[in-house]
């Protein structure tokens, strides 16, 4: 019986021990000093040296306070680093990005509430989040300037305006 108790008690010891946080995150989902898990730690990974995900950037600019796990799972995947089994509000990710100055290595952190909802949000190194802005370009044209009603045709007015954004897209630096 004592062989059994003693088991017991070394596994309880083990699940704990992977239960928690690195940061210490409040009730509301905040901390004051968020902390990071080494990149070298990271249990995403293929075969070959590169770790971590390249994430589509369209579906990381999607994630927002108010979230819950699932919907975060869906749009950016698992976390990439083991925080724990039980009562985790706090989930890290290594991303990789390609820049006009080649590519680049940022760590991402999810911070939950006590509802598990997503609140808090954080980039290592910090000019990652102003990196993943100054990549976003956006620009709407009308389709009535486009094309003709029931054409598949681009119009000159049409030509014009992809032309232009072209452009803007070089000055960007967007390849």
């Amino acid at each position: 019986m004592s062989f059994y108790k003693n088991v017991l008690s070394g596994l309880m010891a083990v699940i704990l021990t992977g239960c928690g946080n690195l940061s210490n995150v409040s009730p509301e989902g905040t901390t004051d000093e968020p902390v990071w898990p080494s990149p070298d730690r990271t249990m995403f990974s293929y075969s070959g040296t590169q770790k971590g995900s390249w994430p589509v950037p369209e579906k990381l600019r999607l994630i927002k306070a108010g979230m819950n796990k699932d919907q975060i799972y869906q749009l950016i995947g698992r976390p990439h680093f083991g925080e724990g089994i039980v009562g985790v509000r706090e989930w890290d990710y290594l991303f990789n990005f390609t820049g006009p100055d080649g590519d680049y290595v940022c760590q991402f952190k999810i911070l939950f509430d006590r509802h598990m909802d997503a609140r808090s949000f954080f980039w290592k190194p910090e000019n990652c989040s102003q990196e993943q802005e100054a990549n976003r370009y956006e620009r709407t044209l009308r389709g009535d300037i486009l094309f003709d009603h029931d054409s598949s045709v681009l119009t000159e007015k049409g030509r014009e305006q992809l032309m232009i954004v072209a452009e803007e897209l070089r000055k960007e630096g967007v390849r």
